[in-house]
This record gives structure tokens, sequence and C-alpha cells, in this order.
């Protein structure tokens, strides 16, 4: 509650709920922050792709591009207590 004096008289005013400036509510930016949640708890783009190529086992007709796909071939990727590591073996 503040009051303010205006000439001889007061002006008083309440504010009845106070939202911080520039924060939106959560109902409306719910999608936003849903999709970046799950992006923070995925695995980096790199891991991904090396999973992918090693489950797929690609074979090659020239074999001097193959060689361009050895450092996917031989990642390790280990998850580990919620902690997405990868190393080269």
């Amino acid at each position: 509650m503040q009051t303010i004096p205006v000439g001889q008289d007061y002006l008083i005013l309440r504010a009845d709920k106070a939202a911080p400036a520039g924060i939106p509510p959560l109902g409306r930016i719910k999608p936003q922050v849903t999709r970046l949640a799950r992006l923070e708890k995925a695995d980096p783009p790199a891991v991904e792709i090396a999973r992918l190529y090693q489950a797929a086992r690609p074979q090659f007709n020239v074999a001097k591009y193959e060689s361009y796909f050895d450092d996917l071939s031989q990642l390790d990727v280990k998850t580990a207590a919620g902690k997405k590591t990868a190393s080269i073996r």
C-alpha cells in the first residue's frame, strides 16, 4: 500500500497481486520449458549420431570414404547414473 499526496488530498494505491516484471506465467510458457528440460536431459548430438551409426553398421562401396567414419565406429558410448559420457577407445 502506498499513499501519495496530491495537493491537499491523498491518493492511496494498493496492489492485490504483485508479479515480477518480465517473467511470464508458467501456463503461457510451459511448452517451451518442457522442451528445454527434455533437451537438457538428452544425449549430445554427436553421441546420438555415433549410436545410430553403430546400430546401422553401414557398408561402403568405396573404401576411401570409410576412413572418415572410423571415429564413429570406435566411439564408446556410456550412460552411468544419469550422466552421459562418451570417450574414444
